[in-house]
């Protein structure tokens, strides 16, 4: 079972980009999130981005950094991440490298 919840707020174009430290720290606003398929992570994504939280630490073990962040998904075997940004776009994502694997547009 997988569970996910998403809030949807609009930003300006002035607040469409985070400076690092924002992004590092995960200030900003919360507006997303989604277990992991295994329960090991949550995925949560925000006005700084999107993170992947270890569960049982609280630890952060990856930023997906850019755009603020809408929307997040697992891929069902839990090795991709999907995102929804300010940007309009939505990007897949490698979970174990943080590498972009394909950008949707349009």
């Amino acid at each position: 079972m997988t569970f996910s919840f998403c809030l949807f707020t609009s930003l300006s174009p002035a607040q469409t980009t985070v400076n690092l430290a924002e992004q590092y720290y995960g200030l900003g606003t919360l507006e997303c999130a989604a277990y992991s398929p295994d329960g090991n992570y949550i995925l949560t994504g925000g006005s700084a981005g999107a993170f992947l939280w270890d569960v049982e630490t609280g630890e952060v073990v990856r930023m997906f950094l850019g755009y603020p962040v809408f929307s997040v998904v697992f891929s069902p075997d839990g090795t991709k991440v999907l995102t929804g940004s300010g940007d309009a776009t939505a990007k897949l994502w490698n979970a174990a490298d943080g590498t972009v694997i394909r950008t949707f547009s349009g």
